[in-house]
């Protein structure tokens, strides 16, 4: 099976909804009481960008970046997948670059938080260049501040 990308759609939200890793559903559960599918479909109306991780013709990722309103040049990114997806590590290694490099050429300052214990993405954060700052506690749940600044 190989990773294909394309431009997001609700057809995507709807397909990988029911099969988000438990941690990403974690995550989701600590910042809102909405449904995983609406969640996804938010988030891909209200990107930027929003792309979808196709594997054996299903969504298994979805990502995507959104401003932050109250700061100029700062974007959001967002990223969940099934566990499927995350078994290829090689090609997203691969590819992040170039999806990294979309989201700076609109925003400077790339920002978000993930649970402390969502091991799988803090250590891609760390090697895709994220620094890791600041804890913070989201409806009881232990969360720390990624940032990437492109410096130009």
């Amino acid at each position: 099976m190989t990773l294909t990308f394309c431009k997001a759609r609700l057809a995507d939200a709807l397909d990988l909804a029911p099969r988000l890793r438990e941690m990403d559903l974690r995550e989701l559960r600590a910042v809102t009481d909405d449904a995983p599918a609406e969640v996804l479909s938010r988030d891909i109306a209200g990107s930027d960008f929003a792309w979808a991780a196709v594997i054996g013709g299903r969504c298994h990722a979805l990502f995507g970046v959104t401003s932050f309103p109250a700061t100029p040049g700062v974007g959001i990114p967002w990223f969940l997948s099934s566990d499927i997806a995350v078994k290829f590590r090689r090609e997203w290694l691969e590819v992040a670059p170039r999806y990294l490099d979309a989201m700076h050429a609109k925003y400077r300052t790339l920002t978000n938080a993930v649970h402390q214990e969502n091991a799988v993405s803090i250590r891609w954060l760390r090697r895709m260049g994220f620094q890791l700052t600041e804890p913070l506690q989201i409806r009881g749940e232990p969360f720390i501040v990624f940032t990437r600044t492109l410096h130009v």
